[in-house]
């Protein structure tokens, strides 16, 4: 934003630049970086056909598919920003205005993902009570029983 004031002179946006191409670099590095259990999350792997598949219930069918969008900055739009001109600073709003609803829709789906993963551990955790309570019901009538 602060690229496409008209006061700036040629210097001023290629220092904006340079600041530009490091936050760029160091976002691609953390879409990179960022896994778990060994599995890359949000540089585009866990997406479309190899999205990340979790356990979801008590047998091995029951599986919930997590889509995890791309976040590099190519994916945004973002690898292309150019504000060593006036035009190009407010072309690179709009970039970024775009690339943040992209992130919030992103981020937006991977808490309904948690949500639906909390959902079904709580659901997994009343079966487990439940299952354990009728076992031992059945335990002590079969002591009582044989009384």
């Amino acid at each position: 934003m602060q690229a496409s004031n008209g006061t700036l002179t040629t210097d001023d946006r290629q220092a904006i630049q340079s600041e530009i191409n490091q936050l760029v670099a160091n976002l691609n590095q953390t879409a990179k970086n960022t896994e778990f259990n060994g599995q890359a999350l949000i540089e585009g792997s866990a997406a479309g056909a190899n999205s990340l598949t979790v356990a979801g219930g008590a047998n091995g069918t029951e599986t919930i598919d997590i889509d995890i969008a791309d976040s590099r900055a190519a994916a945004l739009g973002l690898d292309t920003i150019d504000v060593t001109s006036q035009a190009g600073a407010s072309a690179a709003i709009t970039a970024a205005d775009q690339a943040i609803e992209q992130v919030s829709t992103t981020r937006a789906e991977i808490g309904a993902a948690q949500t639906r993963l909390q959902g079904q551990s709580n659901h997994l955790a009343t079966t487990q009570v439940n299952t354990e309570a009728v076992l031992s019901l059945r335990a002590y009538l079969q002591r009582r029983e044989r009384i």
